[in-house]
């Protein structure tokens, strides 16, 4: 549910958020966010539709959480028969 809200309230994906506030030294405190409503941590995704905007979030949890994200963009790449993605490798130090 933490990542869920994260997603939805930034309307970014988790881990991009994530690696935002980390390159800054922020904290979820900092922003006025609450760590047990939000997680920072990848799996979660914004929905949009072309000119409606964000309808809904995609989150995975259970792997670690590059595993996470990746799977979801794995996912969401088949079905919209996209090859050609940007990876962030699962040994990356984040």
């Amino acid at each position: 549910m933490r990542k869920f809200n994260l997603t939805r309230d930034m309307e970014l994906s988790s881990l991009l958020y994530t690696m935002r506030l980390l390159k800054s030294k922020q904290t979820l405190e900092g922003k006025g966010m609450n760590p047990r409503y939000y997680a920072l941590s990848g799996g979660g995704f914004p929905i949009r539709v072309s000119e409606t905007g964000m309808i809904g979030v995609v989150v995975v949890s259970g792997l670690p959480h590059l595993a996470d994200h990746d799977f979801v963009v794995e996912s969401i790449s088949r079905f919209l028969k996209i090859s050609d993605i940007p990876r962030i490798p699962l040994n990356a130090k984040i």
